[in-house]
């Protein structure tokens, strides 16, 4: 019960050092660009929790980052009334082998605190990828045509659309994802991700996992930032 209350008294923020900041990213020629809004740098200890929670299927370290992305306030821009969130599509193998879609989780806590509805089950793959964390940056940007699929919903299918996602890379996918929800004539207002991975400097190659710390399992996963997080939601498993 004092993990529980712990939990919902205690300020996210103020456990856990984020520096939220903007992007752009392009959508269409067209369509232009969107802002894209994260709530941190993707840095090793902010990694070394995501790939904890999305490799590891860790129940409770989802549940603190989805939290976590709780503190992040909604930007003046969106102040339309008839706004939808929508999680990124989930691959459907490793959908039925975590049980969690994080994408999933953080705009439901997102939809509750910016009291938005959230749209689940609106986009959708139409078979399994590898994963992204395994290639590189130019394997990332190319998409496969009609791989995300937008199922706009039946009261007011062309509401505005707000993306989100666990971390942006090169924004390959939510500009699959963008594309396909104008396809279907509904407006793309922009994104939020929990962490921003930003483009390497000039010189810089190879595999991005190259760049980013091991899975949990031999080292990270002791990192500060676990212990605070499993002490946030130790009682909500």
């Amino acid at each position: 019960m004092d993990g529980l209350l712990h939990w919902l008294w205690a300020s996210p923020r103020e456990a856990y050092p984020v520096e939220p900041g903007k992007t752009s990213l392009e959508i269409s020629p067209k369509a232009g660009e969107i802002n894209v809004f994260y709530l941190a740098r993707y840095t090793p200890e902010v990694s070394s929790q995501i790939q904890r929670a999305k490799y590891h299927s860790d129940w409770t370290t989802a549940l603190g980052l989805a939290r976590l992305l709780r503190s992040l306030d909604r930007p003046q821009q969106w102040s339309e009334s008839d706004l939808l969130l929508v999680p990124m599509a989930p691959d459907p193998k490793r959908l039925a082998t975590r049980g969690f879609h994080l994408p999933a989780l953080l705009a439901k806590a997102l939809g509750r605190h910016w009291r938005i509805p959230v749209r689940r089950g609106g986009l959708t793959k139409t078979r399994s990828t590898p994963e992204q964390a395994r290639r590189t940056r130019a394997e990332r940007q190319q998409t496969e045509p009609g791989l995300i699929v937008w199922s706009p919903p039946r009261q007011n299918p062309l509401a505005p659309v707000i993306l989100v996602d666990d971390v942006m890379t090169t924004g390959a996918t939510l500009r699959s994802a963008a594309q396909a929800i104008n396809e279907g004539g509904s407006p793309v207002l922009g994104a939020v991700v929990l962490a921003y991975v930003p483009a390497p400097q000039t010189g810089q190659t190879g595999a991005l996992a190259k760049a980013m710390p091991p899975r949990p399992g031999s080292g990270p996963e002791q990192s500060t930032w676990h212990h605070r997080l499993w002490e946030r939601t130790e009682g909500m498993r």
